[in-house]
């Protein structure tokens, strides 16, 4: 499956790319207290962006 992956953090944000499209392995449940969440929709609010 693809992810978008952020391996480090980038306070300035000067960046020119702060994920990367990576394929992953399938999450898989491998203890009792394991759970698997599948997102539906993501977005970015007017909060998000005051913080940043």
């Amino acid at each position: 499956m693809k992810a978008a992956v952020l391996h480090a953090y980038d306070e300035t944000l000067s960046g020119n790319a702060f994920v990367h499209y990576e394929d992953v392995p399938d999450p898989r449940i491998t203890r009792p207290t394991d759970v698997i969440v599948r997102i539906g929709g993501a977005g970015v609010c007017r909060t998000d962006l005051h913080i940043v």
